[in-house]
Parts: C-alpha cells; structure tokens; sequence
C-alpha cells in the first residue's frame, strides 16, 4: 500500500516554531541524511495522537527511504488517548518527555537497540507505573531507578548497558556505592543528583564525559577516579560535594565549566592539567578548605567572576612549572595566591583515603622519594598508610602531593 505523504508548512505550537518535513499515515517526521525523527502532532485543532500507533522502520518521501531512528523530543506528551506504541529496532533514541503525561498509555512495545531515552521520557504513563520497583531497563538503556532503594545499597550497572538516563538515580538516598560498565562512556546530566549517601564510585577507564550536575550536593562522596579520558566535566558537576578531598581534573579537558566544584568545602587539593585554559564563574567558589592548587598550565587559565571566592588565596599554595612564575604573578586572580615554582609537572594528587585507587596494588614496589632524593618509604603500597608527612614527593618520576 503507498504511504499518502502530506507536506506541511511550519506552524507555531505554542510559543515555538515546530518545524516538519511530512506527514506519513498519521505520524510526523523530520529528516536528516538518511534517517526520521518522530516528531509532536502540530497544533490542528486541538487533534492528538490517539489509539494504538505503530512506528515504522522506515518511510519513503520524495522517493527517498529514511531509517526511523529516534523518537523526538515530547513527541507524543500529553496524548491522552494513547493507548499503545509499537517501536521498532530502528530506533536508538528516545527525547526527553517523549510519552509524558500519556494517561491511558498501558503497552509499549520497544525494540532492543535503544542506546539513548532523555529525561521523564515515561513519566506519567500507565506503563511506568505498572513496571516492578528497581531499575528499569529499556533496550540498552538504564532508564530510571523506581521506588525507594534500601539503605547501604551497593548498586553495579548491568553489563552491556550503553547509557544511564538523566536523573536514572536522581535522590536514591540509600545509594553508597555504583559500579559503572566499561560500555558506558558518559554520565548525564543529573544522574546522581542529591544522593547523599553516595560515598565511591568506580568509572569505567573508557569514560569520556561527566555532564552538569552529574553529582550535585552527593555531600558524602569522598572518592570517584576520573579516568583518563574524561576530556569534560560539565556545569555544577560536583557542587556541594562537601566530602570530597582531593580532585585530580584529567589531561584533555579544556577548563572548569561554571560552579563545577563550588561549594566543595572540604577540597584541599586540586591538580589542573596543562589542557585547561579556563575557569568560568563560580568554579571553586565556596571552596573554603582548599590549601594547595597544582596548575600544570603555561599559561594562567583565564579565570571567571567568583572563580575562587571564599578561597584564602594568601594561605593556598598554588605550585606552577619553572619559568611561568612571572606570567601567574602578572595574571588576575592568580596573582593573590601563594605562588611556588615546582619545576617539572605533578601527575596527581595521593590522599590518605582508604577508597583511594591504589587499593590492590599491595605488590607494586614503587618507591617514593622526597624533592632531594630521599627515599621515604618502602614501598607504593605504604605510602597512605605509614608516611603522614604532607607535602610533594616523587613516585614514578612523576611530582605528586601528599596530602
């Protein structure tokens, strides 16, 4: 049967211009290269989408085939009569309020491939609300943690799981500790927000961004490992995390996103790689414990409105490379702190937590030595736990800081 292809001009849906290529048996889509977004009913008196919908794998228009990959933003929110929704494994995105507030939505059908589902994409729908307490998964997808999570709780992620939703464990106050897939490669924005027993967390090595808000006031969280390739830390990532002590921000990234780390009362030290080139407003404002700032950048990062207010910068040491003294001393905001040249560069920074990531490496023989050669313990695995002399040393020919 030919699919009765209407084209439409834009319409105004509220206060915004919804756009849309076609019309195709009762479902909107726009295009982009080869594949459909399905996209809301636009406003035609007052007309919804209604009974049971089934989504294509794919439609003709204008002679071309598109894949139906995704599901757009609020595409169907508020269609009352929504009974069902078939699909298919086409799709590997879901937007954010896709099927909200769809009253009599008892059934959907969903193909496996969801990589992707944006915020409340199934808040207020019959079929959320009928699904088992627990996480609930969609296609790859950890979407939503549902119901109270027991205190104490230790939560590891399925494996194979492709993304965690936005806010999947938003106030989950019985969470202390996750375990995250190495399939996994960002955390979203609010996932973790206001978890306030939520101490460690473990990244997986192929992590590549933490989004804005990704922490927000988890006022316990005292050790998470940043891995390597983490090249963004998004706004407000980890403001009010007032537990955490030390933070070590992973070569690659390109500054310090606005009040990432304010509020983190208890931060002493922070290690800023040679990648940063800016520290935008309220960054580590309310950072009021902080004593040591290693800044591995030649250049003085730019530095935002209240970058570090509440900081006793007279008292903070702020270690930079040989020969780039004059440039700090010369630099607004960085000029009002303690300034010490350290010569070559410092890795990262060694707390005496016991969640530090040096758990599990009992065997490695790796010494530390102090500025002048000494050798200060035995063995790497000591170090935390037997040398309490705070200050820079040196382990495998890197600077790091003994906190």
């Amino acid at each position: 049967m030919k699919h009765l292809i209407v084209t439409l001009f834009p319409l105004v849906f509220c206060t915004t211009l919804l756009a849309y290529n076609a019309e195709i048996d009762g479902i909107y889509y726009n295009f982009s290269g080869d594949e459909a977004t399905v996209i809301s009913w636009p406003l035609d008196g007052g007309k919804t989408y209604s009974g049971s919908i089934v989504i294509p794998e794919s439609v003709v228009y204008n002679e071309k085939s598109y894949n139906v990959t995704s599901i757009g933003m609020q595409a169907f929110r508020g269609c009352s009569g929504l009974i069902s929704v078939n699909i298919p494994e086409s799709v590997t995105s879901i937007g954010g309020g896709a099927f909200r507030g769809c009253s009599c939505l008892n059934t959907i059908n969903m193909g496996t491939n969801v990589e992707r589902i944006y915020r409340d994409a199934f808040i207020g729908t019959p079929w959320y609300d009928n699904l088992p307490d627990g996480m609930v998964y969609v296609g790859k997808v950890a979407y939503k943690y549902k119901g109270e999570m027991p205190e104490g709780t230790h939560y590891s992620v399925k494996e194979g799981i492709s993304s965690i939703s936005e806010d999947a464990f938003w106030g989950c106050s019985g969470l202390t500790s996750i375990t995250i897939p190495e399939s996994v490669t960002r955390i979203e924005e609010y996932t973790f927000y206001e978890c306030p027993n939520l101490v460690s967390v473990n990244l997986p090595e192929n992590m590549t961004s933490i989004e804005g808000y990704a922490f927000f006031h988890c006022s316990t969280l005292s050790f998470i490992n940043i891995p390597k390739g983490v090249t963004r830390i998004g706004s407000h990532a980890f403001s009010k995390c007032s537990s955490l002590a030390s933070f070590n921000i992973p070569e690659g990234s390109r500054g310090i996103e606005k009040a990432a780390f304010a509020g983190c009362s208890n931060l002493k030290t922070v290690v800023i790689p040679e990648s940063v080139i800016y520290i935008e407003w309220f960054g580590f404002s309310g950072c009021t414990g902080l004593s040591s700032i290693v800044c591995n950048a030649k250049n003085p990062p730019s530095v935002g409105q209240f970058g570090f207010d509440g900081v006793d910068k007279q008292n903070c040491k702020l270690y930079v490379l040989k020969g780039c003294e004059e440039a700090y001393r010369n630099a607004e905001e960085w000029q009002n702190f303690n300034i010490i040249e350290m010569g070559t560069g410092i890795g990262e920074v060694k707390s005496e937590d016991p969640l530090t990531p040096f758990r599990g490496n009992e065997k490695c023989e790796d010494a530390v030595y102090d500025l002048s050669g000494r050798k200060v313990n035995f063995q790497f695995s000591t170090f935390n736990s037997q040398f309490r002399k705070k200050g820079l040393y040196i382990q495998n020919g890197k600077k790091v800081v003994k906190m």
